[in-house]
């Protein structure tokens, strides 16, 4: 499962595990990634899209070193 936030969208950490909870399938790791914007904007859906696929693709393919990794509690993983 994959999601877009913006930074506003969520108060915290638990309310992602609360939401992620409520959504789909228990879950061990969630990767995590930022997209910056322009001239002050966020990005457009197409390039939210576009780097959701792309970061499905590299996690599918175990290249998760660019990505930042959290177990639901909140603990942060160091996988490289």
């Amino acid at each position: 499962m994959c999601v877009d936030k913006a930074p506003r969208d969520l108060a915290d950490f638990p309310a992602l595990v609360a939401e992620a909870g409520r959504a789909g399938l228990p879950w061990s790791v969630v990767f995590a990634a930022g997209l910056s914007g322009q001239a002050g904007r966020p990005p457009d859906k197409a390039r939210i899209d576009l780097a959701l696929e792309t970061m499905t693709a590299a996690v599918r393919d175990g290249r998760v070193d660019g990505f930042a990794a959290y177990r639901p509690q909140g603990e942060f993983l160091d996988i490289g």
